[in-house]
């Protein structure tokens, strides 16, 4: 940046002639800037209509184990130890500090969480859209604003989308594109916009434990953009230097044997390095799961499906990295999707590491870990769009590559349009049946003591209620226990005993 406002990319479409123009077009164009907002706004409006139409006030699995914490908290116990303390392998207290506001302004009611985490990941649409023009070089045009919309947006990421707890992937989201809107968006490169970088690094860092891949991601970007070698040292001299102390602060008493990688959970941590083979595949599943599939329609009896779509994402996303490496001097002056594209696959490569044992269900049935994958195909399609065809200045390529860049850009576009199709469809059913698992949930909680004891624990577990911690969530008014929901559950009665439950339901006494 430091001197080289023109560095952005090269590819540019040149400024439209009146001439040989359609009225319509030229009414398009000069109306770029307001259809260009509409079109932008629609993605994001229609994700918080969903999340607002599916999101269910009732806790579960991580929001339970947040109860003691919140409890001590809420009575004037806050304890900086225990908020900085572990959960499983991750240290989380911005996730902590962010329940615990809710917790006390608005009695962790968890579809207001739900609606804070989409509205973080808008802020965080937002800023990626400002380092996309800067990318481009020019003005954005409705189309690759609808289409980035549509794949940020996905409901492929449904489970993450209804659940308050994983905030800490939407902070570690938005930490990572605002340190990218530091470093890509200024003209010229600052002590002050290099502190700003740092502290969002920072702020996704401790988040969660993925947030420690925004560091490589920024010193790349660091390396790659200064216009002087001596500039970009004494910059990546400055980022390793607070890459180091976030490391030592992080792992200073950092405990180990707490870690919640077990092989319980098909954890093994020697497995990617002893079963190569395995640790590939679960990595081609897990982002051809971006093209979703998995906990709506039970186990699949194939996996190729997502191998084949996960090797097609991944030979995009090498390309990405290769042409950009390539054109590193000239359109890839500021790059973007290979920024994206790799933040995506250090992302992956740390859910490979620890879940690899559980092999391609793992991959697809935890539908939590779509989120890095849909970043990557958003990489994917801004370079595509980028690199279009016809958006070159430069003399006509010889035929048959320009038959093969019409064919790629082709590919995409049939990849974007199958991925909403199929992401709404699995979403929206998906939203369903998270919806009808959550009502039961606040249903078995608020009811807790109408349900036989015979059966409380066996529905406890099919719902994901940790029945021991309900006296302690109604004590403090907390979830489903909060006063716009209390009632609503408390009306609906106890949920129907799920299948192996109603087994163990008391028969009624014999009239007889």
């Amino acid at each position: 940046m430091d001197g080289h406002e023109d560095a952005s990319v090269s590819v540019k479409v040149d400024e439209p002639t009146q001439g040989g123009r359609t009225p319509l077009l030229t009414w398009i164009d000069r109306n770029n800037r307001a259809l260009t907002f509409v079109v932008g706004v629609i993605p994001p409006t229609l994700y918080l209509i969903f999340v607002n139409r599916y999101a269910v006030n009732s806790l579960q699995g991580d929001e339970w184990n947040q109860l003691a914490f919140l409890h001590a908290a809420l009575h004037g116990h806050l304890s900086m130890g225990e908020l900085w303390s572990q959960y499983g392998e991750p240290r989380i207290p911005l996730v902590r500090a962010y329940l615990l506001i809710f917790a006390t302004f608005d009695h962790l009611d968890l579809r207001t969480v739900i609606l804070g985490n989409a509205l973080l990941f808008i802020v965080a649409y937002g800023m990626l859209l400002l380092v996309f023009r800067r990318y481009l070089g020019g003005r954005l045009t409705p189309v690759p604003v609808l289409a980035v919309g549509l794949i940020w947006f996905s409901l492929a990421d449904v489970q993450n989308a209804l659940w308050g707890f994983e905030v800490g992937w939407y902070l570690v989201t938005l930490g990572f594109v605002c340190m990218l809107g530091a470093l890509l968006l200024p003209r010229g490169r600052s002590a002050l916009w290099l502190a700003v970088a740092i502290l969002a690094a920072v702020f996704a860092t401790l988040a969660w434990i993925q947030g420690f891949v925004a560091w490589p991601v920024g010193l790349l970007c660091l390396v790659w953009t200064g216009s002087h070698r001596s500039n970009r040292i004494r910059a990546g001299a400055v980022w390793c230097g607070s890459t180091l102390v976030m490391v030592l602060i992080y792992f200073l008493g950092y405990n180990r044997t707490i870690s919640s990688c077990k092989p319980v959970f098909g954890c093994i941590p020697t497995d990617p390095l002893t079963h190569p083979v395995a640790a590939a595949r679960f990595l081609l599943v897990l982002i051809g799961n971006a093209v979703p599939g998995g906990f709506t329609d039970g186990a699949p009896h194939s996996y190729l499906r997502f191998e084949i779509v996960g090797a097609v994402l991944l030979a995009g996303a090498v390309y990405v990295i290769f042409q950009s490496w390539r054109w590193r001097e000239q359109s890839e002056r500021l790059p973007l999707p290979l920024l994206l594209v790799t933040f995506s696959l250090l992302f992956d490569a740390t859910l490979v590491w620890g879940r690899v044992g559980a092999g391609p269900p793992g991959a697809i049935n935890s539908n939590r870990y779509v989120m890095p994958n849909v970043i990557l195909v958003v990489g994917i399609v801004m370079f595509a769009w980028a690199h279009r065809p016809w958006g070159r200045p430069s003399p006509a390529s010889p035929s048959a590559r320009r038959t093969l860049e019409w064919a790629a850009l082709a590919l995409v576009g049939v990849l974007v349009a199958l991925q909403v199709v199929i992401a709404t469809d699995f979403g929206i059913r998906g939203a369903n049946l998270l919806k009808s698992f959550g009502t039961g949930r606040g249903q078995l909680t608020v009811n807790w003591n109408r349900v036989p004891p015979g059966i409380r624990s066996c529905e406890a577990v099919g719902l994901f209620v940790q029945g021991d911690l309900v006296p302690l969530a109604a004590s403090d008014r907390l979830g489903e226990f909060g006063p716009t929901s209390y009632w609503y559950f408390r009306n609906l009665g106890p949920p129907a005993a799920l299948g192996p439950c109603a087994k163990l339901t008391p028969s009624p006494p014999s009239k007889t």
